[in-house]
């Protein structure tokens, strides 16, 4: 018998019942027969540990690191501020095609790991390593070729736009060999090996933030390169996480490890990725077209207010990672259950991982709050046009966090159970209409300014909560083949 408090599942004459405590008795899981002998409480939570604790932690230390680019750049000043920060819905709209090839790269990986299929996982992994390396060089060469172009078209202002194409041109080089190391390390969370990423991204960020110091301000004998020095710094963290991940890649005995002649192409290995994958790049597409168009909004509102919003968005991204790190454990295990066909215990871990973003988003959002003016100090070096700004908008951004969170890693056990169709839907539906069309309501037509824009945000993550909440309530993700 397991139990797990708040909802608990238990073994009833050879069926799993869900009990929503106070309200109803329902099995979520229809009349399926218990398919194997349940985990006790102490092995659940030993096993969510194990996936959760290295991806979290990557997570959440890469947006540190985040913030200390911004805390390093905000000593030039505002205009620094807004050319690192305008680059940055460009670049993931260029990572567009890669981030949704790793999706399905990871629910692939994780199902064949659940099934024991270490060849299989391999095919789909050399595969997906060409796709990879092809987008990445041709969108990268495209994307320093028209940096000028797409700056403009971003909404960068005149009096740092020459700063901002300068950053840009820099990480698009950058962006290759980041876009290979993300590849690589989606295929070693899809198997479990959640530590090599974590190794990987953290090294990473380490050399970024070692020569951050040196080059922005001109330390020792390095040169004074401003804009210029942080967009290096970044181009060789790049460097370094591609480094590790073909190092890591290509060590025998783990679940996937690849050599140069594995590299083949294989059409019909080809055609499963793309089925799985064309939904998630459709929901990529539409997420950046959506995140594109709101931070232009807001770039319209003037340097200081973007300014101020890259700030912000510096602080929900630290949080938004940890629930991402949550997530990726969360959609690892679930898609490793349901490839060994245990949907029970796929939705056991899923519980685990809700409850515990619900309670942790709560308290982080309760800190957040207390502690706003600490924290928007920290980042903008006591820039009060920004911490005035800031004691309207993070009230409202606090509130966000904890509705964010728990969203991100329902949705993360959606996406590895392959329910990827309605994850694209939601995301279309809330980032590339929702919250574009609100902010331009709230922003511009009732005149609440940033205020305004960050009312958008806050519905667009309301309607994501409510509805991935349902989809994964209904038990259908647990019926997906992959």
């Amino acid at each position: 018998m397991i139990y797990l408090w708040y909802d608990y599942l238990y073994e009833n004459e050879g069926e799993i019942v869900l009990v929503k405590n106070l309200f109803d008795v329902k099995s979520i899981l229809g009349k399926r027969r218990v398919l194997g002998d349940l985990p006790t409480n102490k092995e659940i939570y030993q096993t969510a540990y194990k996936y959760a604790w290295p991806s979290t932690v990557e997570a959440v230390l890469v947006s540190l690191v985040g913030m200390v680019d911004t805390v390093m750049v905000s000593g030039i000043g505002q205009t620094a501020i807004a050319a690192t920060g305008i680059t940055a819905q460009p670049k993931f709209i260029i990572l567009a095609p890669i981030l949704a090839l790793n999706i399905a790269v990871t629910v692939l990986i994780a199902r064949r790991r659940g099934e024991n299929k270490p060849e299989e996982a391999n095919r789909f992994l050399a595969n997906a390593l060409i796709v990879s390396l092809s987008f990445a060089a041709i969108l990268s060469i495209l994307g320093f070729l028209f940096a000028p172009q797409i700056m403009a078209f971003a909404g960068a202002e005149h009096d740092y736009i020459d700063l901002a194409v300068t950053y840009f041109k820099v990480i698009m080089i950058g962006n290759f060999f980041n876009s290979i190391s993300l590849s690589l390390t989606s295929a070693q969370r899809g198997a479990g090996n959640t530590k090599i990423s974590m190794y990987t991204n953290l090294s990473a960020n380490l050399i970024n933030i070692i020569f951050n110091y040196l080059l922005i301000n001109g330390i020792w004998i390095f040169p004074k390169w401003g804009v210029f020095g942080a967009a290096f710094a970044t181009m060789m963290g790049d460097m370094v996480s591609f480094t590790i991940a073909i190092i890591s890649i290509s060590r025998k005995g783990g679940f996937v490890h690849l050599r140069l002649s594995d590299l083949k192409l294989d059409l019909k290995v080809i055609k499963s990725i793309y089925d799985l994958s064309k939904d998630s790049l459709l929901e990529q597409v539409f997420f950046r077209f959506g995140m594109f168009t709101y931070i232009k909004m807001i770039a319209g509102l003037g340097t200081t207010d973007y300014a101020a919003h890259v700030v912000f968005m510096t602080i929900l991204n630290i949080t938004f990672q940890y629930g991402n790190g949550i997530s990726i454990a969360s959609s690892a295990l679930v898609g490793r259950n349901l490839g060994s066909k245990r949907s029970d215990i796929a939705f056991v871990f899923s519980k685990i991982f809700q409850r515990v973003a619900m309670i942790s988003g709560i308290l982080i959002s309760i800190f957040v709050w207390t502690f706003q003016s600490q924290i928007l100090g920290l980042l903008t070096h006591g820039d009060q046009e920004i911490i005035a700004i800031g004691k309207t908008v993070m009230p409202l951004i606090s509130v966000v966090i904890s509705m964010q969170i728990m969203q991100v890693v329902t949705i993360g056990s959606l996406r590895g159970a392959g329910d990827l169709k309605f994850v694209a839907f939601v995301t279309i539906v809330s980032v590339a209409f929702i919250r574009p069309v609100l902010t331009y309501i709230f922003a511009y037509n009732l005149a609440f300014g940033i205020v305004g824009a960050w009312m958008g945000y806050f519905l667009d993550q309301l309607f994501r909560s409510i509805t991935s909440n349902r989809r994964f309530h209904n038990g259908s993700w647990m019926e997906i083949k992959v």
